[in-house]
């Protein structure tokens, strides 16, 4: 195949992911004040919402359509790139990706469900509580809130995927050597990403660091027996 072709067949699966994220991105918007509605009185029960400007339930609307737009789009869109980029791997490169793209998916499902329960049950209670030792009342704008349990959504997510697909790597010899020398540039690079993820303060560095860490060795552990 030419590299016309090719160039095409990519524009051409790309236009059909585009289409799928705007059908689902109105589809979610036509509910999107009741998947709102559920995240703010699920997650953030005990803390006072209000809107800081008169756009800004629209504005917060809009992002979450986009986020669960995104989040459905996902499996679609690897699969447009599994199709595209398939017929140039080999049977061995074939079966790895594939026997690991459900369990990632997986995954990856399970670290958002799991960062949804921590927030309703350990995070915002201990940041509502800290508010109350300060005398302060918990009082945060739409967006915040919706951006704060986003950005802690994805960054759980991260630190459970990236240990997966650094062990399989390994573990298939993709990357050409083991896991205890693996291991020091996975510490260094762990703590250089969530530097780059998070808002320059200790705490929200070790809050990811740390978890992806302790990941990467329950899945070593794992794939070792």
């Amino acid at each position: 195949m030419r590299v016309e072709e090719h160039v095409e067949e990519l524009r051409r699966r790309l236009i059909v992911a585009g289409i799928f994220f705007f059908s689902m991105f109105v589809l979610i918007f036509l509910f999107s004040s009741f998947l709102l509605r559920f995240i703010i009185s699920w997650i953030f029960s005990g803390v006072r919402i209000v809107t800081l400007f008169p756009l800004e339930p629209l504005v917060a609307e809009i992002e979450v359509s986009l986020v669960f737009s995104i989040f459905f789009t996902l499996p679609f869109a690897v699969y447009q790139l599994w199709a595209f980029i398939s017929p140039a791997l080999t049977m061995k490169e074939r079966q790895v990706i594939k026997g690991h793209l459900i369990p990632l998916t997986l995954v990856l499902l399970l670290a958002v469900i799991i960062s949804l329960f921590l927030e309703k049950v350990l995070i915002v209670p201990l940041l509502v509580r800290s508010s109350a030792l300060l005398g302060a009342s918990s009082l945060w704008s739409v967006r915040s809130a919706l951006r704060f349990a986003v950005f802690f959504s994805l960054a759980f997510a991260f630190s459970m995927g990236v240990p997966y697909v650094v062990a399989v790597l390994v573990k298939h010899n993709i990357i050409k050597k083991g896991y205890s020398a693996v291991r020091p540039f996975f510490y260094v690079g762990a703590f250089i990403l969530a530097a780059l993820i998070t808002p320059p303060d200790v705490l929200s560095q070790l809050a990811i660091a740390l978890p992806m860490i302790f990941f990467f060795e329950l899945i070593i552990r794992v794939m070792r027996r």
